[in-house]
Order: structure tokens, then C-alpha cells, then sequence
């Protein structure tokens, strides 16, 4: 091989390797829109609001778009430069952001109607003048308690309470353990108690410090086998925390099992905390409560 030759297969090979050091062709147009995405929606969970602003900015932009590259493609003959640039401007925001104009679009929608769920005015008045109320909620998880170091446990269940806008997330406090079999997923209850305002961030929108309950009694067919089923996915649950509890050092075993973590005492937490394991139970609770807000209430919602 001549020394030329020799010159020309290094360059091959130098481009080859560059070549694959790259990104694969079009890598940006779905990365760059997801970083968009989830900057936006990091905005926009502590500024309320901000969903509309989304959304009006990301349609107008890509409408515009449209219109200025329908228009430059309809006059090519006797055009500026200025129009030519103008035009194919116009083209290049279409061909790179338009992944990212429609992820905002549909971002900003979401967050809207979901602020406008959770600014019910009844409940917004009841919690301005502190005042307490009849709620019909559904239950979207098992209750949570912390055993606390004097004794007792705080308890706490995510629901959704029936608002004049729609279905408001709220945060059923307790101030003792409530019954295995009526407090399962998909439940509906009838409940009073202050309403409390949560930060923008929260998962809920309010807190409601309950005190007072009411079981309501399934009406149609499908109803009765959410409440069925829910009733024993919760007594298994319990069956399961109770059997921990006589057992010596087993009060994780239904957090890794099930996410129930009311065993754990504050030192274990700490514990945990402090050697970085909480994750396991925290994942393992998300997980089930995820798959039961879904599975358990799915029947009622199809009847």
C-alpha cells in the first residue's frame, strides 16, 4: 500500500469513527422537545396559571408557521430575499419544532383543566373561612399511617372529592387507622371536614381533616364488585400488616410487599434515611397504589 493510500484509509476510518461518536439522525427533534416539555412543566407547577400561557404561545406559533410557509410556498415567483428567508424560516420551524409546538400545546391544555378542577369554589370558600363540609369522595389508594414514637399512628388516604368542576384530588386526614374492608380503592364515602388550601405542587389540592364518616352502599352490579374486590385486597393487606407485627423484625416486610409502611417507626425511617434504602418501600408503595387507583375503580367507570 502506498503511502497515499495509506493517507486516504486513515481519513476513512477517522470519519468512520466520527460519524458513529454522532447522534443518530433526528436524535434532537424528539430530546430537544422533551427538555422543553419537562422545563415547562417544572415552571409550571409552582407558577399557577402558566398552562394557559402555554398553550396560547405554542398554538399561535405553530399556527403562524403554518400560515407564513402556506403563503411562501403559493408566491415563489417574484419574491424578496427577505421573503425567500421569511419563508424558509417558516419551514424550518415546522420541520424541528413541530414535535415540540404540539408537546407544549397538548402540556399546557393538560395543565389548565386539571387548575380548573382543583379551583372549586366551594371548596376554595369552605377553606378561606375554615369551614367544614359534606364531601362525597372516591378513594384512589389504600390509607397510609406513620407509627409515631408516642404512640399511635397518623393516617392518611388520597381521594377524589366530587366538586362542582369535577373530580378534586384531595388528602383524607385520619386520626386513627380506619377498617381494612371499608377503605380500599374505588370506595366511595361520604365524609366531613375543614377543607385545607395545599401548595401548588401537591398531588392534592386540599387537605380535609375528617370527622365524620359515611359509608355509602353500592347501587348497580359493577359497583358491588369494586367494593367486593377492593374489600378483599384491603383485608389481605391487613392480614399481612397484622402478621408482620407479631413477628420480630418484620416491620418492612409489608412496605416491600404491598407499599404499607405503618410499621415503620420514626427511628427505622430515620434509618433508612440515613443509609439511602427508603426508595424500597417508596417505589413498591407508588407501584401498588398506582395499579389499584387504576384496576379497582376501572368497573364503575365503564358502568
Amino acid at each position: 500500500m502506498s503511502g497515499r493510500e495509506r493517507e486516504q484509509a486513515v481519513r476513512a476510518a477517522g470519519a468512520g469513527a466520527a460519524w458513529r461518536a454522532r447522534s443518530p439522525p433526528g436524535t434532537w427533534r424528539l430530546f430537544g422537545p422533551a427538555l422543553a416539555v419537562w422545563a415547562c412543566a417544572a415552571f409550571g407547577v409552582s407558577h399557577p396559571g402558566s398552562g394557559r400561557i402555554f398553550a396560547l404561545a405554542a398554538g399561535g406559533a405553530g399556527v403562524c408557521a403554518i400560515a407564513i410557509a402556506i403563503v411562501a410556498a403559493r408566491r415563489r415567483d417574484g419574491r424578496s430575499a427577505g421573503a425567500v428567508a421569511v419563508g424558509t424560516a417558516a419551514r424550518s420551524v415546522l420541520r424541528h419544532g413541530a414535535v415540540a409546538l404540539a408537546a407544549l400545546l397538548l402540556l399546557g391544555s393538560v395543565i389548565d383543566s386539571g387548575e380548573r378542577v382543583r379551583a372549586d369554589p366551594v371548596l376554595a370558600q369552605a377553606a378561606d373561612e375554615r369551614r367544614e363540609l359534606d364531601l362525597e369522595v372516591v378513594l384512589r389508594g389504600f390509607p397510609k399511617a406513620q407509627a409515631s414514637a408516642f404512640g399511635g399512628a397518623r393516617s392518611w388516604v388520597p381521594a377524589e372529592a366530587r366538586g362542582a368542576t369535577g373530580a378534586v384530588p384531595v388528602v383524607l386526614w385520619l386520626d386513627e387507622q380506619p377498617r381494612a374492608a371499608d377503605w380500599a380503592p374505588g370506595a366511595r364515602l361520604t365524609v366531613r371536614g375543614a377543607p385545607v388550601a395545599l401548595e401548588p405542587g401537591s398531588a392534592a389540592a386540599y387537605g380535609v381533616g375528617v370527622t365524620r364518616v359515611g359509608h355509602e352502599a353500592p347501587e348497580s352490579l359493577l359497583e358491588r364488585l369494586v367494593d367486593g374486590t377492593g374489600g378483599i385486597a384491603a383485608r389481605l393487606r391487613a392480614h399481612l400488616r397484622d402478621a408482620a407485627a407479631k413477628t420480630p423484625r418484620a416491620e418492612l416486610v409489608p412496605g416491600l410487599a404491598v407499599g404499607d409502611t405503618s410499621l415503620v417507626g420514626e427511628q427505622l425511617q430515620l434509618r433508612m434515611q440515613q443509609s439511602s434504602l427508603t426508595h424500597l418501600v417508596a417505589v413498591s408503595g407508588d407501584l401498588v397504589d398506582t395499579t389499584d387507583a387504576w384496576i379497582f375503580p376501572a368497573p364503575a367507570v365503564m358502568g
